[in-house]
């Protein structure tokens, strides 16, 4: 797979001149004129070099202290061969997935599973612990994967192996990396995150044939990659293709509060601002549940979350690659970084006793003292009051909290037995998720565990089974983690000010999207607003899913299937719009991945189909 222009003429595994060093490497390195400089490398003799090379010559003059000079994704594996050592490692936030089995006479390293198993002598089982993480939406395992024996490297971890001795550290760890970021005035934060973004976007342009693509929503962060990417293609003589998702026709516009289901008089507004993107609106008719799942469980080599988004990604995927783009840009971090909504200023006020400045805040947001009342109580009075307080009006409104267990355990897959046994509940518990308790007081530490645990576990899989499908990388410029480190930094009052949230993005952003976009009324779009549609048309194949994993022991002990059965049988007949009935989140989001799990544990016990084999007419990998 060849994902820059550097990369046509590489040829793996790559040795140093004196022949100690060999090594392979996937993905990029987004700085490389830094680190070309530093190695006193020549513009020209730089752009001769693919990015597997350039890590090598600076592993030859670094080794693992220069590690941290290295942005970008990458899974690196070199040995030395006058010590005698090898060493394997994922890139800081662990974009590029590498995982390897070990025994006492041997160790086998590769990208995915499938490939390890291709040794031939290395059993394929599944690994329940894993599953029961997965089903309980709660993915912060970075070792374990969902084969038996076979580990990851966790993110910004090295592995370093000699005959005699196997050790697994951190290189890295992002809170050590992160400084306040104190500057002179309002204006010169959006120009810093201006540079940032612009020097990322930059970068992840770098395709082997110069076609690059978009994801493209109505929100703020795939529309402010796209912008960024437009302008600086512009300026090349280039043009951008975005692509969006719309409801397939038929959707009975049913959308809940705040949330708006259809992108297209945004994006449309968008593409009028910046006459080099062109707009396609993709609306992945007929697609559903069944929507090449047996292909994505073999290149994934697991189950995905949220993964009834697959209709839409893949169908835009497949569009992509009809145009031959072997790039295509997203946001998916842009809530995170850049667009955060300063959830964490009133926890820092409060706890620096600047009661006055919480007052300013509250009141400075407008409107009647009644909604003055409303605003202090649900961003104040609730997030920094005792638990008890909070639960009650949790309850007042119909909505689940962390002491009621049979409400908790509505919004999971898992069969509650086989949760408890896994000490699900608990470990999240340790680990800092609340999985339908109080928000976080200080938002930022969330932020901080996502980066460090979810984005490792459900990102680099699903990159890669695409990649494997439509021969396409995915890239997020708001993951460079230089930006994700200065986002952490900036004080909570760039993103939340005078009840305006995303106060940073807004600014950046004020001249570059339509009015309609930065001051959207409705709110924030749904991701498959017309889930109903697209499900109930699956339903025969849904019932009869359901009807062999009923009756397997083993799928029926991990996977709740009595209520996903019961989930069908009460199947609403119109798109489910209240916040407080558990179907609008367990029907589009963990019903599919019950049924996605049932058939990978099928898949991989082989008890209804082979290896390799797909079914209901998928396409084979």
């Amino acid at each position: 797979f060849t994902n820059t222009p550097e990369a046509r003429g590489q040829y793996q595994p790559v040795t140093t001149r004196e022949k100690r060093f060999i090594s392979v490497f996937d993905g990029r390195l987004d700085n490389r004129d830094d680190l070309g400089a530093a190695l006193d490398m020549k513009p020209v003799d730089l752009r001769m070099l693919s990015d597997g090379a350039l890590a090598l010559l600076c592993w030859q003059r670094w080794g693992i202290e220069g590690l941290n000079n290295w942005i970008g994704e990458f899974a690196f594996i070199v040995w030395d061969d006058r010590e005698k050592r090898l060493y394997a490692l994922r890139d800081q936030f662990g974009t590029r997935p590498l995982y390897y089995h070990v025994s006492a006479t041997r160790l086998v390293l590769a990208t995915m599973p499938k490939c390890i198993h291709a040794m031939g002598d290395i059993p394929r089982q599944i690994n329940e612990s894993k599953i029961a993480d997965a089903l309980c939406q709660f993915d912060s395992n970075l070792e374990e994967s969902f084969f038996k024996d076979i580990l990851q490297i966790p993110p910004a971890h090295i592995l370093t192996v000699t005959k005699d001795n196997f050790e697994l550290r951190r290189y890295y760890d992002l809170r050590d990396h992160i400084k306040p970021v104190t500057l002179a005035n309002d204006d010169a934060y959006v120009e810093a995150a201006r540079d940032l973004l612009a020097t990322s976007v930059t970068a992840m342009l770098r395709s082997p044939n110069r076609k690059v693509g978009s994801f493209m929503s109505g929100g703020f962060d795939s529309s402010t990659t796209s912008v960024f990417a437009a302008k600086i293609l512009g300026e090349r003589g280039q043009r951008l293709k975005s692509f969006t998702s719309t409801p397939e026709p038929g959707w009975d516009g049913r959308i809940p509060r705040d949330l708006y289901g259809d992108e297209t008089p945004y994006v449309k507004a968008i593409a009028d601002m910046h006459p080099n993107i062109d707009l396609n609106l993709v609306d992945a008719a007929g697609r559903g549940q069944y929507d090449c799942q047996e292909a994505l469980l073999i290149a994934a080599d697991g189950p995905t979350r949220n993964s009834l988004n697959i209709t839409w990604i893949h169908a835009i995927l497949e569009q992509a690659k009809n145009d031959d783009i072997k790039v295509m840009l997203d946001g998916s971090l842009g809530n995170m970084t850049y667009s955060y909504n300063g959830a964490g200023l009133y926890a820092g006020l409060w706890k620096d006793r600047k009661i006055g400045s919480i007052i300013k805040e509250v009141v400075t947001g407008g409107g009647t003292p009644l909604d003055i009342m409303k605003r202090a109580g649900g961003a104040v009075i609730l997030p920094l009051g005792p638990d008890w307080l909070w639960r009650i009006a949790q309850r007042m409104r119909g909505l689940p909290h962390s002491k009621d267990e049979q409400r908790w355990l509505q919004y999971i897959t898992a069969n509650p037995d086989f949760a408890r046994a896994h000490k699900i509940k608990e470990r999240a518990s340790s680990m800092g998720f609340n999985f339908f308790g109080r928000p976080a007081r200080h938002a930022r530490e969330y932020w901080i565990l996502m980066f460090t645990q979810y984005i490792c576990n459900v990102i680099p899989p699903l990159t890669k089974a695409h990649q494997a499908m439509f021969g396409i990388e995915v890239r997020d410029p708001f993951s460079h983690r230089k930006l994700v480190e200065w986002s952490l930094g900036v004080p909570e009052g760039q993103y939340k000010r005078g009840g305006t949230e995303k106060f940073l993005i807004k600014r950046l952003m004020k001249d570059l999207l339509p009015p309609s976009v930065l001051d959207n009324p409705e709110g924030k779009g749904r991701q498959t607003p017309d889930w109903h549609l697209r499900m109930s048309r699956d339903l025969p194949k849904m019932q009869a899913d359901l009807e062999r994993f009923r009756a397997d022991l083993d799928i029926s002990r991990m996977v709740n299937v009595e209520q996903l059965q019961k989930s069908l049988e009460d199947w609403p007949a119109e798109t489910v719009i209240s916040n407080s009935d558990a179907r609008s989140f367990f029907l589009p989001v963990n019903l599919p991945m019950g049924l996605q799990m049932g058939r990978f544990v099928e898949r991989e016990k082989g008890t209804n189909m082979q290896a390799g084999q797909a079914v209901n007419g998928d396409v084979q990998i």
